[in-house]
C-alpha cells in the first residue's frame, strides 16, 4: 500500500487514503495532526485521553472527547498494521 491522498478533516485531523497498486484495495485512516508535539506513544496518548474523556460530565464536550481517544486509538492501531506490512521482504 501506498499513500494515495491527504485530505483535511475536522479541527486537527487529516484524511489519508492508501491504495494498493496490485489488487485495487483502498483503506482510508483519518490522523490526528496535532501528534507531532507529543513524544509519548500512540498507544498511552489514546489511553490517557479516554480517561479523561471518560472524568468528564455528560454533554457535547465529553462526545468529542470519547470521538479524539477513538481516533488515536484506531491511528495507534493502523500505524502498527502499517508499519509490519513495510516490514515485510519481498521475494
Amino acid at each position: 500500500m501506498h499513500l494515495a491522498r491527504v485530505a483535511r478533516g475536522s479541527s486537527n485531523f487529516d484524511i489519508r487514503t492508501f491504495d494498493c497498486p496490485k489488487c485495487g484495495h483502498t483503506h482510508i485512516v483519518t490522523i490526528a495532526t496535532d501528534l507531532v508535539s507529543d513524544s509519548r506513544s500512540l498507544h498511552a496518548r489514546a489511553i490517557d485521553a479516554l480517561e479523561e474523556a471518560q472524568a468528564m460530565s455528560p454533554g457535547a464536550r465529553r462526545n468529542d472527547a470519547l470521538k479524539k481517544a477513538g481516533v488515536l486509538r484506531r491511528t495507534a492501531d493502523n500505524q502498527g498494521v502499517i508499519s509490519a506490512k513495510r516490514d515485510k521482504r519481498r521475494k
